[in-house]
């Protein structure tokens, strides 16, 4: 199976590019251990300092501070029947897992980014 290319972005003030770095090896193996034998697909992720762009066409996991869903410290663009819908202006899936939002739930915020997590 051919790795989808997945951006893992930081645009969060609390945590720093060091440290998303280290969170993105930990999920590489998460993902190519765990998900990929189980759901047929894997991804490769590349960790995208703050400031930088991801690469054309990837996959986005942004990490942001403050949540914009209400209640939630991390979500996916995904139909129930585990289909991406499209994310963004031009169609790229994304998630999104939140730093101070995960904190204030008592939630660590990478496994807000394995799913989506309510308070």
């Amino acid at each position: 199976m051919k790795p989808i290319p997945v951006a893992v972005i930081n645009t969060s003030k609390i945590v720093t590019d060091a440290e998303v770095a280290q969170v993105v090896k930990a999920l590489q193996v998460q993902v190519s251990e765990d998900l990929a034998p189980r759901w047929k697909v894997d991804a490769a992720l590349q960790f995208v300092p703050s400031g930088r762009a991801p690469p054309a066409r990837s996959w986005l996991l942004i990490i942001g501070d403050d949540t914009d869903i209400s209640d939630l410290s991390g979500y996916h663009n995904v139909a129930p029947a585990g289909v991406p819908f499209p994310g963004t202006s031009d169609g790229i899936p994304y998630g999104k897992a939140f730093v101070n939002t995960s904190m204030s739930y008592h939630v660590a915020t990478s496994s807000s980014t394995a799913q989506p997590n309510r308070a």
